[in-house]
């Protein structure tokens, strides 16, 4: 009896360790919308995680199966990025949010910029910038 409880304990042991999760996963997503497809990781990519780049003017939100465990934060004058990860199926759910609703408004023109006019303020902006 003492043995088929060593094997049993040895063969979950080992059966957890080829686990793998079922993580979202999308490419520098500017919206939430496009970024809802699911994978089943292999076991060489058993974590799932979460990377989102704020700049300026637009936010991108990268999500993926991921081979090591990596959290952090880096922030920059103009730019920030984070890196997330979780282990438990679709556990990498963070969203961007609203923040990129600008952006498609612009797009629909729903604030009545023209596409030009708003070049126009990206580039003035651009060349104040850099000339300091």
């Amino acid at each position: 009896m003492r043995n088929l409880v060593i094997s049993v304990a040895v063969l979950l042991c080992v059966a957890q360790l080829g686990y793998s999760y079922e993580c979202y996963t999308c490419t520098m997503a500017t919206s939430d919308a496009s970024c809802t497809a699911a994978t089943n990781c292999t076991g060489s990519t058993p974590f799932c995680g979460t990377s989102v780049v704020k700049g300026v003017f637009v936010n991108w939100i990268s999500k993926f199966c991921s081979a090591a465990c990596i959290n952090g934060n880096q922030n920059f004058t103009i730019v920030s990025a984070s890196e997330h990860c979780c282990t438990s199926d679709l556990c990498n759910s963070e969203k961007i949010g609203d923040a990129n609703s600008w952006l498609n408004s612009f797009e629909n023109g729903a604030r009545g910029l023209t596409s030009s006019a708003f070049l126009m303020v990206v580039l003035g902006l651009l060349s104040y910038i850099f000339a300091f």
